[in-house]
């Protein structure tokens, strides 16, 4: 009888974890099965310690008898867990050695919870390699099953990298959808195209769709699925540093107008979001700079702790030492997390994280969303920000060197020229103003933020000359002075 372990990379070790822990029972001459037992206590994980102990998190799996195509229940382990050799093993069977037990990988879990959705965010690695059976457990404790009609919302660039390992988690193969790589195809144009290859696929309501890609892919796949039958559950797995700590989270999906940037949208929350680190290997220098912009200013609004960290750490961190990227990853997204849990619809408090956005947005805008990414236009709106806040006196001067320490260690950004009269009156038409108000993000502080309704246009102008100044040749190497006393 073959035994099938979803969810974890080695399933001999994990035979092993299930044989001392009781969870497997010997039968003579057929090798083993499950035990069982209804309930698994964390008493049962809890053995005589030796020489090995296992320090990462164990992943949530699934047991499969492959033959009668049964499912069990899924167990749970946590660590750490010190585990020894079974002596008493049965000759007939072989069992690993605890040796080569120390590869299980480690994974966050954050929670989201607003009025609307409960969903949890899972950040590891690995991840896309258990697709169906991550949404399936999913599923399940929604009282539901996987629907025959998947689809699959993707690059076709990071489909030509990535799609062996996704298909080969699905017993059935989804329907592939693909939207060209870039901004300009974030519009009502590619939503239509996309939705109609849907219909044409045989899509329902009971349909699911997997958002695959960068934030530009989460954001469309997010408003199609919100729009597609009136509204059918999607996942989110998110390929770029930005999406992971960022867009993926919170609900927000949309595309754009040429009179400006997420115009047209939704607030649509996924079943799930699957933060895979192994897919940001293949990301390109620039654009993982580019999304740590997002990381930068979640350190600068609410979390004193991360921005510090980035600071001390901005060496290993581009370098792409994974616990330290994976500890800017949990942090920035537990940060998002948490404000989107206390104010869903962008009614107050969720408005600080667009810290930057308001002349990003703009240049993204007057650039047509081809000179710069995301993330590189949020930098330069990030410098206008805190010149602003300097001026306005919500951070002092040590302050301001810091904050502008910390945008020069994450860059170099690119150069820019353009009018800064052009930018202040594409930034009227951000979608954070209500009638004749100008809403704003100053930073407070180091760690704090807030939205002020009361700049001028002078002010606003003032601020984007500045920052173009900057702009016209932004220095690659800068003297950064971290202040760690300020704040």
């Amino acid at each position: 009888m073959a035994i099938e372990f979803l969810g974890i990379e080695n399933s001999d070790c994990l035979l092993y974890f299930l044989r001392i822990t009781g969870l497997l029972l010997p039968v003579t001459n057929r090798g083993w099965i499950v035990s069982p037992s209804h309930q698994v206590r964390s008493r049962n994980l809890r053995h005589a310690a030796s020489n090995a102990t296992i320090t990462q998190h164990v992943e949530i799996f699934r047991v499969r008898l492959r033959r009668s195509r049964e499912s069990f229940r899924v167990f749970h382990l946590y660590t750490p867990l010190q585990v020894y050799e079974d002596s008493s093993a049965s000759s007939h069977a072989k069992i690993p050695h605890r040796d080569h037990c120390v590869t299980m990988k480690k994974m966050q879990i954050v929670k989201v919870q607003t009025p609307s959705a409960q969903y949890q965010i899972f950040a590891g690695t690995g991840l896309i390699d258990t697709l169906e059976a991550r949404m399936t457990r999913i599923l399940a404790a929604l009282g539901r099953k996987l629907p025959k009609r998947l689809f699959i919302l993707t690059s076709p660039e990071i489909w030509d990298l990535w799609s062996k390992r996704i298909l080969s988690s699905f017993t059935n193969t989804p329907t592939i959808l693909l939207l060209p790589a870039g901004e300009r195809h974030k519009n009502l144009r590619s939503v239509e195209k996309l939705l109609r290859e849907m219909a044409k696929a045989g899509g329902d309501r009971s349909s699911i769709l997997i958002a695959f890609g960068g934030g530009i892919v989460g954001d469309v796949g997010g408003f199609v699925a919100s729009s597609f039958m009136r509204g059918i559950d999607f996942f989110q797995v998110p390929s770029t540093f930005l999406s992971q700590v960022d867009s993926s989270v919170g609900g927000k999906v949309g595309v754009n107008l040429p009179e400006g940037k997420n115009l047209v949208g939704a607030f649509h929350h996924p079943l799930a979001v699957f933060a895979d680190m192994e897919l940001l290997n293949t990301l390109p220098d620039r654009e993982l700079r580019a999304g740590l912009f997002e990381s930068v200013k979640a350190g600068m609004i609410r979390d004193r702790a991360l921005l510090r960290f980035m600071e001390e750490n901005s060496a290993r961190i581009l370098g792409r030492d994974t616990a330290s990227l994976e500890k800017v990853i949990a942090a920035s997204i537990r940060m998002k997390a948490d404000v989107v849990s206390k104010d869903e619809r962008e009614n107050g408090l969720r408005m600080i994280l667009n810290l930057g956005h308001t002349l990003g947005h703009a240049i993204e805008s007057v650039t047509g969303y081809r000179k710069l990414l995301h993330g590189e236009a949020v930098g330069w709106g990030i410098i206008a920000a805190l010149h602003l806040g300097r001026k306005r006196r919500t951070i002092s001067e040590a302050q301001f060197d810091r904050l502008m320490g910390l945008v020069y260690l994450y860059g170099p950004l690119p150069a820019l020229k353009l009018n800064p009269q052009r930018l202040v009156d594409a930034s009227a038409k951000d979608k954070k103003h209500r009638g004749d108000v100008r809403r704003f993000i100053l930073p407070v502080g180091i760690g704090d933020a807030t939205v002020v309704e009361d700049v001028t246009t002078d002010e606003l102008l003032e601020a984007a000359r500045y920052m173009l100044a900057l702009a016209k040749a932004l220095p690659e190497q800068v003297e950064v002075k971290v202040l760690a006393a300020h704040g």
